[in-house]
């Protein structure tokens, strides 16, 4: 009903993807990304998609993507995760620790993305025999420097209206 809806393809490919259906996942991303073509996530789920059709090759179409969405943004999670596994594939280990390095300055260091990409951060450091340690433990330096700056966080909570009613107002 509405052909020009960039938001509406992509639910459509994701909703294939997640049927495994990449095919007309592939399809839906290309017009979604046609409607969008700036948009960095578009090009990294498309980018994963082709590579999951392609055997889960990241080289040739995919990797193109992946590149163009880190012009398009360049702290893109998913874009630098996909570029590092590029890189991992053709044993560029360097390169791979280089671009998830990044993902770890932009995620919460308690979260699954950051345990996953420590993971595999320690598997390159064992290929490469380098000293096996946890990336996003911050230095004694860099934590001195963030207590010193006096740097605080706000912001407001609200719950759903549905929500509301099983909360205390405290």
């Amino acid at each position: 009903q509405q052909p020009d809806d960039a938001n509406g393809w992509a639910v459509l490919a994701r909703s294939y993807g997640a049927l495994q259906r990449y095919e007309e996942s592939s399809a839906a991303y290309a017009r979604a990304l046609e409607l969008k073509p700036d948009n960095a996530q578009l090009m990294a789920d498309y980018a994963d998609i082709l590579a999951m059709a392609n055997g889960r090759n990241l080289q040739g179409e995919p990797e193109k993507l992946i590149q163009r969405a880190l012009r398009a943004d360049p702290n893109n999670i998913k874009a630098l995760a996909l570029a590092g596994s590029v890189a991992y594939e053709r044993k560029d280990f360097q390169g791979a620790a280089n671009h998830w390095r990044k993902i770890l300055d932009l995620v919460p260091p308690d979260s699954q993305i950051a345990r996953s990409i420590n993971a595999s951060l320690n598997e390159v450091r064992q290929l490469t025999g380098q000293k096996e340690e946890n990336m996003q433990q911050p230095s004694s330096q860099a934590k001195d420097q963030v207590l010193a700056s006096g740097a605080t966080v706000s912001g407001t909570v609200q719950l759903a209206p549905v929500l509301k009613a099983q909360v205390a107002d405290t």
